[in-house]
């Protein structure tokens, strides 16, 4: 074990840092080295996209709709995760916006047209600033 005292793991990598490839992401490397620190809680966070497209209030116990490639590779990292180290907390952000995230930038800069009404909820969550140095870390 790496020191004698337990860590708080906290892994912020946002779901999009995974792409197209999170079937092929290999995160053994770093199961490795987490192996050798005796772990007192792990949180990672995922994206409440999980729960669909569907206009629905959500809960943790609400019904998953992996119809789209990128809620079913949420779902395995979740999973992979999990199967890690089986406390495992997943907290499923909604979309971030602060200081450098403009809400639908690339639709924006792509002249795309951004889906929705003015009549509907908007699921987001403010940030006023980044945690921590890098995607993963650990808090004694």
């Amino acid at each position: 074990m790496i020191g004698t005292r337990s860590v708080k793991i906290y892994c912020l990598l946002p779901p999009s840092a995974y792409g197209d490839q999170a079937e092929k992401i290999s995160l053994e490397p770093l199961f490795k080295t987490l192996s050798n620190v005796d772990i007192d809680g792990l949180v990672v966070t995922s994206s409440t996209a999980v729960y669909g497209d569907e206009e629905r209030e959500v809960s943790r116990s609400s019904t998953i709709d992996t119809k789209t490639r990128r809620a079913s590779s949420l779902l395995q990292i979740e999973k992979i995760w999990q199967s890690f180290y089986s406390e495992t907390r997943v907290v499923r952000l909604a979309g971030l916006y602060g200081p450098g995230r403009i809400i639908g930038r690339a639709a924006v800069q792509s002249k795309e047209h951004i889906r929705g009404s003015g009549s509907t909820w908007l699921n987001l969550i403010r940030h006023r600033r980044r945690c921590g140095s890098g995607p993963c870390g650990y808090v004694e």
